[in-house]
């Protein structure tokens, strides 16, 4: 192995099965990532060299401790105060309830006379998940110093045996600490080492599902940026859309808006083209909820909401996916 790989920083057998594919480049610099064919998660999003991920954890294992004391504890108790289990418990809530609707109207028929699920549930599901992630977020600020005890051994293993090893262990630790809904503001974004210290030793799931590329674009407004959005709603909706049919299509649009991205850097007239459909995708995708709502309403009283008949959903959908295959 390439002496950049610095395979003689690993001094112990893996727990975990790991595929290392760095590489050397022609310019000296390392790329590619290292994969835990377990998990099928890649990390090393830094391109890190193992004596680097060793320097990391070194570190780690120094200012960790006084900086969770000093600064994350205290965070996390601001976050609580500030009610954001509120806003993650209200999210879910409005998820479970938005699918339990669309069912019903999809399964309806004439010779039924069952109502949809209504406001009233909507209500009590969402003092349901907002109470559960109170809890939650309760015992993640009471047990934080044990979490900190796991990082410090995490960082420490890293630093001594296998710093492969090391900053997975880590990383598991973070992500179950980390915040719900804060997660995805801008302010967690932009200080990430409040909610998120250890960015470097996370996978690329978690980078890509928070999108931690927004440091070099702190707007939001890049391509990367606007796929990676689109993806995580995809993710985040997969059964309602699904249910609509448009999850395949969205998918598969996604993808040929990512690899022509990655072909197509240097053409500006391209990249114009790819981010002009991303914004039409994007405001399409939030409006189908909002759609199959008024669809809903016609089914329920087509003469208290006539606005409503004049809607016809399956000419909608047919529109988006004749724009999600014009990439």
């Amino acid at each position: 192995m390439c002496n950049y790989l610095d395979a003689n920083a690993i001094c112990c057998p893996s727990w975990f099965n790991w595929q290392d594919n760095r590489t050397v480049d022609e310019d000296g610099d390392l790329t590619g990532y290292v994969v835990d064919l377990d998990s099928k998660r890649s990390y090393g999003m830094l391109h890190d060299p193992n004596n680097d991920i060793r320097v990391k954890l070194c570190v780690i294992a120094i200012f960790q401790i006084p900086w969770g004391l000093c600064v994350r504890m205290p965070y996390r108790a601001i976050c609580l105060l500030t009610g954001d289990f509120f806003s993650e418990g209200v999210h879910k809530a409005n998820k479970a309830w938005e699918l339990e609707r669309q069912q019903w109207s999809m399964n309806k028929t004439n010779e039924t006379d069952t109502l949809p699920p209504s406001d009233t549930d909507l209500l009590f599901k969402a003092t349901r998940e907002v109470l559960k992630q109170l809890v939650i977020n309760i015992v993640k600020v009471v047990t934080y110093p044990l979490a900190m005890i796991a990082i410090e051994f995490a960082a420490l293993y890293g630093l001594i045996l296998h710093p492969l090893d090391g900053r997975k262990f880590l990383a598991t630790i973070e992500e179950a600490y980390s915040e719900g809904i804060l997660r995805e503001g801008e302010f967690q974004r932009d200080l990430h080492a409040f909610g998120d210290f250890f960015v470097c030793m996370q996978p690329e799931d978690v980078w890509k599902r928070k999108n931690l590329f927004r440091f070099d674009d702190p707007n939001g407004n890049s391509i990367r940026a606007r796929i990676l959005r689109l993806e995580n709603k995809l993710i985040d909706r997969e059964d309602f859309l699904k249910n609509e049919g448009l999850y395949t299509n969205i998918e598969d649009a996604l993808s040929r808006a990512r690899q022509k991205y990655t072909e197509n850097k240097s053409n500006q007239n391209t990249l114009s083209q790819i981010k002009n459909h991303l914004i039409e995708w994007e405001k399409v995708l939030d409006n189908v909820g909002q759609w199959r709502k008024i669809y809903i309403y016609s089914q329920l009283d087509p003469e208290k909401y006539p606005e409503s008949t004049q809607l016809d959903l399956g000419q909608f959908k047919a529109k988006f996916k004749a724009s999600l295959a014009g990439l």
